[in-house]
């Protein structure tokens, strides 16, 4: 055997997969977990939900933030700045 070869590293699992694994019933050690909370930067307040599910929330809605649409101004009425997509029948007719 070549004493020159070293076994490969195997990938450390990011925040995102320590979080989802734990969400999932995975075995996450707490003190793992709270440190994925800090790198997704998830204070602890107290609030309706779990820190857990705030950061499963997070990690989905980044992972789909480029199919949501832009939004230009949000006051008291929200107004979308993208043009909508309109559904035409075959003779160019709104439906």
């Amino acid at each position: 055997m070549n004493k020159n070869v070293r076994p490969a590293r195997t990938k450390s699992p990011t925040s995102d997969d320590l979080v989802l694994n734990a969400y999932f019933g995975g075995h996450v050690e707490p003190h793992v977990l709270d440190e994925a909370f800090r790198r997704l930067e998830l204070v602890d307040t107290k609030v309706s939900f779990t820190r857990l599910q705030a950061a499963v929330a997070s990690i989905l809605l980044s992972s789909v933030r480029h199919q949501l649409p832009q939004w230009a101004v949000v006051r008291d009425v929200v107004e979308l700045r993208r043009q909508a997509q309109v559904d035409l029948d075959i003779d160019g007719h709104r439906h």
